[in-house]
């Protein structure tokens, strides 16, 4: 069992470095994001105090995937190859350590040619702060902060659940 789920992940892993993070409407952390966009607006209009209104949010988005993949899950159980596929998809979806470097590394590169403007423009499309303003360390800290975030987002926190 731990070979084969050390296959999946190398798999997985590999798949990401060679395709990326596909793009396309239908993809599970997008539909996942769209989920908690619809579900948000309903539970803060019961008016129920940050916290439990938190709590009530996540709960509902776990069922609601949860639920769904326990359910793909028993449908296909017939199957090892099925199975085996669906966990390898929802892994490599989860996964975006190759999108993380194409959106960081034109930065480096133009900070390295002490070409900050484009450094600014490069990483105003990562980042939420206004990056006019940033001077070159700001720049730097602000890409470090932004690779920091999305390794753990993109690509250690798929990790850790998968194990």
């Amino acid at each position: 069992m731990m070979t084969r789920c050390a296959l999946l992940l190398i798999a997985a892993v590999i798949l990401d470095r060679i395709l990326g993070d596909p793009v396309y409407r239908f993809h599970p952390v997008r539909l996942m994001g769209k989920t908690i966009q619809t579900l948000e607006g309903p539970i803060r209009s019961w008016g129920l105090p940050a916290l439990w209104g938190g709590v009530l949010l996540v709960a509902a988005s776990l069922f609601i995937w949860m639920g769904g993949v326990l359910i793909l899950y028993a449908v296909i159980a017939f199957s090892g190859a099925a199975v085996w596929l669906l966990t390898l998809y929802l892994v490599y979806s989860c996964l975006a350590f190759r999108d993380l470097a194409h959106h960081i590394r034109p930065i480096i590169f133009a900070v390295a040619g002490n070409n900050l403007e484009t450094a600014r423009d490069l990483l105003q499309k990562v980042v939420g702060r206004d990056t006019a303003v940033l001077d070159r360390a700001g720049i730097i800290r602000a890409a470090v902060e932004t690779t920091a975030e999305s390794l753990v987002d993109g690509f250690l926190s798929p990790l850790f659940w998968f194990f």
